[in-house]
This record gives C-alpha cells, sequence and structure tokens, in this order.
C-alpha cells in the first residue's frame, strides 16, 4: 500500500480517471480507440492454437 500512496500522482497520470477513450469497431477480430491524450490503439484479436 505504500508504493501506491508514493506513486499515486504518476498512477492517475496513467490511469486517467477523467478521460475517454473512443473506440470503433472495425469487424470481429479489429478494433481502433482512440483516447483524450491523443493516442491511438490497433487491436487485433487472434486464436491460439496450441497442440
Amino acid at each position: 500500500m505504500n508504493v501506491f500512496r508514493k506513486n499515486y500522482d504518476l498512477l492517475l497520470g496513467i490511469f486517467n480517471p477523467e478521460g475517454w477513450l473512443e473506440i470503433t469497431y472495425v469487424d470481429e477480430s479489429m478494433r481502433i480507440g482512440r483516447d483524450d491524450k491523443e493516442n491511438i490503439f490497433v487491436l487485433e484479436r487472434f486464436e491460439d492454437r496450441k497442440s
């Protein structure tokens, strides 16, 4: 818990509870997201085929 308290401001900068995230669903396997800090995320789903 002390580590959390010491890094509180840093954690709030990373995980901004007052920010927003807009997600566009391209298809079943791809999503594009944009947040309030002008970051763009491209997420692709894949199947883990372990034999």
